[in-house]
């Protein structure tokens, strides 16, 4: 589940490994225990490219039958080109798993392996890093509370994610062009357009 694609051959190398194989053996152990009958959530750790987080939630979700949780979530530093890459997929990541129901979801900063800390908050030595901070107070401002609902309303050239709160009078919309696309938005009267880094956009209230 990095989402990106693999081919079989990749994948049967893989599996005739040891490192793949063990882990492989005890997980389906696990899903046809009774465990999951007795939890009230489901948490896994995500580190991966954003797009593949629906395979993930969609499979333990049909796997466990239990709602998600997720205590960490971060970005493999391999993944992050740079403080603003992962600054963008830190935003992308939360509302592709929040839409998904997964909750909550608490984002990971340095502590752990080293190779995780593509998003990291802070830097080996201890300094704000302002592009992931700005994100995720972001995600903080806008998506930091309950939704009465939310739905993925993406297309081809754009991922879009809404969410709305309250009676449904409160909404928030998520997007990002997808492939490069350039994708020209129309903001209504009575809305406000915020980047990635918690500032607003010029434009009509």
């Amino acid at each position: 589940f990095t989402g990106t694609l693999i081919s079989v051959a990749d994948l049967t190398a893989l599996n005739s490994t040891w490192q793949t194989k063990q882990p492989v053996v005890r997980g389906r152990e696990l899903y046809d225990s009774m465990l999951f009958s007795y939890c009230d959530r489901v948490n896994f750790h995500y580190y991966q490219l954003a797009g593949g987080i629906p395979d993930v939630v969609a499979h333990l979700s049909r796997r466990t039958g239990t709602r998600l949780m997720s205590n960490e979530v971060g970005i493999k530093e391999k993944y992050a080109a740079s403080p603003d890459d992962a600054a963008r997929q830190m935003v992308q990541k939360y509302a592709r798993a929040l839409a998904l129901g997964v909750a909550p979801v608490i984002w990971f900063t340095p502590g752990g392996k080293s190779d995780n800390n593509g998003g990291a908050l802070v830097d080996a030595q201890g300094n704000i890093v302002p592009e992931t901070v700005n994100a995720f107070e972001a995600v903080a401002r806008f998506l930091g509370k309950p939704y009465q609902n939310a739905a993925d309303i993406s297309t081809n050239t754009l991922a879009r994610f809404k969410f709305q709160y309250g009676d449904g009078a409160s909404e928030v919309n998520v997007m990002w062009p997808l492939a490069d696309s350039v994708n020209t938005i129309s903001i209504e009267l009575g809305y406000e357009a915020f980047d990635y880094q918690n500032q607003k956009r010029p434009g009509r209230n």
